[in-house]
């Protein structure tokens, strides 16, 4: 269901109940309608939380867990974000573009692993660094079109919007990566709501463990 217009009309009202209502749950593209006193036009905010040391948007909720969508980007140099292209150009086409090599693909493997099992995204809900180390020896024996199947699936995890990925290709699952929390906020030693601006300027949090 979208939030309807009249049912926030400022960004303090926020509660851990409304977030959790199932009128406002799971808005279009995680936005959600915010109402200045000093505007007759809508302006519109990004909502996220910030669970433990890392930032997700709210996606929906299950009987008794909340949903969780990234909203974390992953960061390379340039020389490793041009491979990455190459790598998304070969598994959406079909066609295998010069300079993409297994031991290239083995080194960007080994940089993922180990963003995913020391780096911020270690702090993610269901994360996946262990796997990914306990799956070099895999890699290491896998072609080179497999290899770029499998990068490809790792880097949905650090997409913005939903993370799940298959990787039964190290022994995993069709469908790792996803993440929920419970509704029981008050075991996580950082649970806030922040109400960012589109660009990206403006933000402010709401701490929902003292509310």
């Amino acid at each position: 269901d979208t939030l309807k217009n009249n049912e926030i009309s400022k960004c303090d009202n926020y509660t851990i109940e409304s977030l959790l209502d199932d009128s406002c749950i799971t808005c279009h593209e995680n936005y959600y309608p915010f109402y200045s006193d000093n505007s007759d036009q809508n302006s519109f905010i990004k909502c996220y939380q910030n669970i433990d040391g890392y930032r997700y948007y709210i996606s929906g909720k299950t009987v008794n867990r909340i949903i969780l969508r990234n909203a974390l980007n992953i960061c390379f140099n340039q020389k490793w974000v041009n491979y990455i292209h190459d790598i998304d150009k070969y598994v959406e086409t079909g066609r295998m573009p010069e300079g993409i090599s297994k031991e290239k693909n083995l080194e960007l493997y080994k940089m993922l692993s180990e963003k995913h099992e020391h780096g911020v995204f270690s702090k993610r809900q269901n994360p996946v660094g262990e796997r990914l180390k306990a799956g070099l020896s895999i890699v290491e024996t896998l072609t080179v079109k497999e290899q770029c199947a499998l990068i490809y699936e790792i880097l949905k995890l650090t997409a913005i919007g939903p993370t799940v990925a298959d990787l039964r290709a190290i022994g995993g699952t069709q469908k790792s990566g996803i993440m929920l929390h419970s509704k029981m906020i008050s075991k996580t030693d950082e649970f806030k709501l922040i109400n960012q601006s589109v660009t990206g300027i403006y933000e402010n949090a709401i701490d929902l463990l003292t509310i």
